[in-house]
């Protein structure tokens, strides 16, 4: 069952809606982090709550807004869920209740990155910097990963042939001739 404030936070925000109030699944998690799933369909919000307990209230108010907001739309064959009018309504149900932009925009950008992009257009507090340290961090990231392998076409004839070899003993088959290259002895042709 759901506590008491999150059935309290669902009445007051449907009612200042004028929306009828979904039914509340609540489960409980030991990891930190809450999830949720709006089914409007069904009528139903689902919340797993994490251990973190403004977490939890910033996934039951972005589950409302998905209550509240626009229906999903297909963009370039895919849904989008999280698209510039639903962050406007989850941004303005955060301030209502009392989540400081700040926070809003740490929780909602490490989960949805467009988040950012939508906040720093509608102008909330603080989201251009947070777009920035999140691009900055991206870049980073990709920096410090490796290069790509390149598979060398001898080296895929070779890879090919021992790999035909392994399935060849695993499979009792008669064995295979490999051709070698007269000008490159190690390589297989």
């Amino acid at each position: 069952m759901a506590p008491a404030w999150a059935r309290e936070l669902v009445r007051e925000v449907c009612s200042g809606a004028g929306l009828p109030q979904p039914a509340l699944g609540w489960r409980r998690s030991p990891r930190a982090t809450s999830t949720g799933l709006t089914r409007v369909r069904d009528g139903t919000i689902s919340v797993t709550a994490g251990t973190d307990e403004m977490d939890q209230r910033v996934t039951l108010l972005h589950e409302l807004a998905h209550w509240l907001g626009p229906r999903p739309h297909r963009r370039r064959g895919r849904v989008v869920y999280h698209d510039a009018g639903f962050f406007g309504i989850a941004f303005e149900l955060y301030r209502r209740h009392g989540i400081p932009d700040a926070e809003a925009l740490e929780r909602e950008g490490g989960r949805h990155p467009s988040a950012l992009r939508h906040a720093r257009e509608m102008g909330v507090p603080g989201a251009d910097a947070a777009w920035r340290a999140h691009r900055d961090a991206l870049r980073e990231r990709a920096k410090r990963q490796r290069e790509p392998r390149v598979l060398v076409a001898e080296r895929a004839r070779v890879a090919s042939a021992l790999a035909l070899e392994r399935l060849r003993v695993r499979d009792a088959m008669p064995p295979i001739e490999l051709e070698r290259d007269p000008e490159e002895p190690g390589i297989v042709v």
